[in-house]
């Protein structure tokens, strides 16, 4: 990695993270508006809420995560851990989006796939943010006690 990219790392992964979350709040924002709107087969209804759920969660991750990089102070390696734990578990709910569309009682339906396609963008985004985190958090040494 090249000396101008190491020192705009912690640069990259707070942008990476402000556009998970943008991601995410939009994807919220979609979710609530089909939750209210789609007349879904019951199983499919109960998944979108879950989602909804879920979204909702990583959402707030994704917010802690950035409040966290904008209070960086050094190596910040405990803070880094937090934030990369925060991802991680945002990353978390994003998946466990799509758990409840699985199985019997849901078809594959035009809503599943649609979801599907969101989500899959969503995470995408959150990916690259918790790689950039994970790389600084690697950067910045193992914790001494």
């Amino acid at each position: 990695m090249g000396r101008k990219v190491k020192k705009e790392l912690p640069r990259l992964a707070k942008v990476a993270i402000s556009l998970s979350l943008s991601r995410n709040k939009f994807m919220s924002a979609y979710l609530e508006n089909l939750n209210r709107t789609a007349q879904p087969e019951p199983r499919a209804w109960a998944a979108l809420s879950d989602c909804v759920s879920y979204f909702s969660q990583a959402e707030q991750k994704m917010r802690d995560s950035l409040k966290q990089m904008q209070q960086l102070k050094g190596t910040g390696r405990y803070q880094l851990d937090n934030v990369l734990m925060w991802i991680t578990v945002a990353r978390t709910c994003q998946e466990d989006c799509t758990d409840g569309f699985e199985g019997e009682g849901v078809s594959n339906t035009p809503l599943k796939v649609d979801v599907f396609s969101r989500v899959e963008q969503v995470k995408n985004g959150t990916d690259i943010a918790l790689d950039l985190t994970a790389t600084l958090v690697d950067k910045a040494g193992p914790v001494l006690p």
